[in-house]
């Protein structure tokens, strides 16, 4: 796959149940930890959202965490419109978002990981010790 073709497959266009068209780029939760983008305070929760072993159950408590933890995902997703922290002509402010419409953009960015949930689940068998031997290279 060229380049060019590659990056489009990557993206896609939607349009947000409170009807504003955008432009997102896949993004994942593992992506922004590889980078660093998440901060020490959220990485437990970010640990409990990417272990698809667990369910995780969101406590009003929590709520607000998790919505740090969605917000990260949803700035990093906006190709167009970008988020900024205030709106103009061709930003919008995140809290302009609808929830709604950031938990849909969360679960696109992250409809991968739901894939692979049957994968991990037969992981979860433990691998017998290799022996050293003739056949190990």
């Amino acid at each position: 796959m060229e380049l060019k073709a590659w990056r489009e497959s990557r993206t896609a266009r939607k349009t947000l149940g409170s009807g504003l068209e955008v432009t997102l780029r896949k993004v994942s939760l593992l992506d922004l930890a590889m980078n660093g983008d998440i901060p020490n305070s959220l990485a437990g929760m970010v640990d409990e959202m990417i272990d698809s072993s667990k369910a995780t159950e969101v406590k009003t408590a929590d709520f607000g965490q998790y919505g740090q933890i969605i917000n990260l995902v949803v700035k990093a997703c906006m190709a167009e419109p970008q988020v900024a922290d205030e709106a103009d002509d061709t930003h919008i402010a995140l809290e302009e978002l609808p929830m709604d419409d950031r938990l849909e953009v969360f679960d696109w960015a992250n409809e991968g990981v739901e894939k692979i949930a049957p994968f991990r689940e037969k992981q979860k068998e433990l691998l017998e010790a290799v022996q050293p031997g003739d056949g190990i290279r």
